[in-house]
């Protein structure tokens, strides 16, 4: 029987039996060793009071009850916990598909064999911002470019079920090296290069954004490359990919699980995803004095997941990848414009543009 895709709440809630929460993003400490100017967590010093490894193993508990399938691990940089390793092996035990993400710089040999050993990790992520002197320039420390290539190879030598990634932040300090880049990493041998656009949110109030029209001749530059052993991606919203990468099955966009994920903070926070941590007004409650199924259950949550598809904004409404792609990141909209019916900000922009074919437009003969 072909797999249909389940549209609104009640769909939802008639296959499963109840309404599921299908994903979880956990930052495990607010500590890092960098200085992004890009981070939308802010991160720098631990949380006073971080969750510990006893109420992260309670969390998880709480979360396969509450149907979670997947989890992912993010920061400040995850391995700066000593016991990262630790929590790690505690959702694994739950049988969580698991997904980490750091900037590689303290990676080594002795955290690579513990990950080995997880049977559910699925995905090392790594973040790599331009070439050796970019990088270091936009993370804001000297030799962090060597020790995240340094972690791309022992996580390809000693990882031997995830996938190994490596994400880049388009900005105008990398905008063009991102082709040598693609090639520098393509002989690391590492499964995937994944092109992200700036988060709204970000440390570095100045920091200006590559323009629309920029974005859309790197995505189409993309195109060209023919890398060996890696695979290209794009982490945004399916409507802007080319659709020569989308053939190729490498940039059918990145769909988010929202609103069927909480973002959880390193001291327990959760809003109704990682990018409204920071969002005083979205956090829904803490841990430590609500269980997750009343944080679930919180008001705002039930209005975000009664807000249906054709209620999407903008260039969205009019979009053939709608139901599949529901908008994208509604949190992004949701910061630009106010409002979570709101269109994607970036389909906006291109459609404005003129880069968009309106829905039901044939493609012209030269179009892969």
């Amino acid at each position: 029987m072909p797999l249909e895709i389940l549209k609104n709440r009640r769909e939802i809630e008639t296959f499963f039996g109840f309404e599921p929460l299908q994903s979880a993003s956990v930052r495990v400490t607010r500590a890092c060793n960098l200085r992004c100017k890009q981070c939308y967590s802010f991160a720098g010093k631990p949380l006073k009071n971080e969750l510990t490894l006893a109420e992260f193993e309670g969390l998880f508990a709480q979360l396969k009850a509450l149907g979670v399938v997947r989890i992912f691990f993010t920061g400040g940089e995850p391995f700066l916990r000593k016991d990262m390793p630790e929590v790690l092996e505690a959702a694994d035990r739950e049988g969580f598909a698991c997904y980490i993400s750091s900037n590689g710089t303290p990676i080594n040999g002795r955290i690579i064999a513990k990950l080995d050993r997880l049977e559910h990790l699925k995905n090392f992520q790594v973040s790599i911002d331009g070439l050796d002197g970019t990088h270091d320039q936009i993370r804001g420390r000297a030799g962090s470019f060597t020790a995240a290539i340094n972690a791309v190879r022992l996580a390809v030598t000693g990882l031997r079920r995830p996938k190994k990634v490596v994400v880049c932040t388009l900005l105008p300090d990398n905008l063009n090296q991102i082709e040598e880049l693609v090639g520098t990493l393509d002989e690391l041998h590492l499964d995937s290069f994944c092109l992200v656009p700036l988060y709204p949110v970000k440390r570095e109030e100045g920091l200006h954004d590559v323009s629309t029209e920029d974005k859309h001749a790197a995505l189409e530059r993309l195109t060209k490359l023919r890398p060996r052993n890696l695979r290209i991606a794009v982490l945004t919203a399916p409507a802007i990919i080319p659709h020569a990468l989308q053939q190729t099955g490498s940039g059918c966009g990145y769909l988010c699980s929202f609103p069927s994920i909480l973002g959880i903070d390193a001291d327990g926070s959760v809003a109704p995803c990682d990018g409204l941590l920071d969002h005083p007004p979205s956090v829904l409650g803490n841990v430590r004095d609500s269980t997750l199924e009343e944080l679930w259950q919180h008001k705002l949550m039930r209005e975000l997941r009664d807000i249906q598809p054709h209620e999407i904004r903008g260039v969205c409404g009019q979009c053939e990848h709608i139901e599949f792609c529901a908008g994208g990141c509604r949190a992004r909209a949701f910061l630009e414009y106010g409002d979570f019916r709101a269109p994607n900000p970036l389909c906006q922009a291109f459609a404005d543009a003129g880069f968009l074919r309106p829905a039901g437009t044939p493609k012209a003969a030269n179009e892969s």
